[in-house]
């Protein structure tokens, strides 16, 4: 088992010092580790499309910020790695409230990470949504 390159605390830091609008944002990382991210997403009304449902974009930066932060957590703060493709299944209505995605890389390459995210309501374990990404690592 290889150690993480960085814990959800650095992480976190990272971004706030990067991204001046996280710490405003809806985006938490919850934990993460060597090829793994959780992140924490509150929806509100914002959030939401016809009919009362989480939007599909909202969902998308979701996936794609746990899979972002798996990548970090497992290679360092590589800041620059990029997704290079992200295709999502929505399998069923999330109602707003706090959404959690679970990244686990399926594979950790020195060029490439695939990985898994599976979204779900907090306190539910049936998921709302899967995705499956591959982040580019710059060298």
């Amino acid at each position: 088992m290889t150690e993480a390159k960085l814990t959800a605390t650095e992480i976190s830091a990272l971004f706030e010092r990067e991204f001046p609008s996280w710490r405003e944002g809806p985006l938490m990382v919850e934990s993460a580790g060597f090829r793994y991210g959780v992140v924490r997403m509150r929806t509100d009304a914002r959030n939401l499309r016809p009919g009362g449902t989480v939007s599909g974009p909202t969902m998308f930066m979701l996936a794609d910020t746990a899979l972002y932060v798996a990548v970090l957590a497992s290679v360092g703060p590589k800041l620059l790695s990029v997704t290079t493709s992200l295709t999502i299944n929505f399998l069923r209505k999330p109602d707003v409230g706090d959404l959690i995605a679970e990244c686990k890389l399926v594979k950790l390459g020195k060029r490439l990470a695939v990985g898994d995210v599976m979204i779900r309501p907090d306190g539910d374990e049936e998921a709302v949504a899967h995705a499956v990404g591959t982040y580019s690592i710059p060298a």
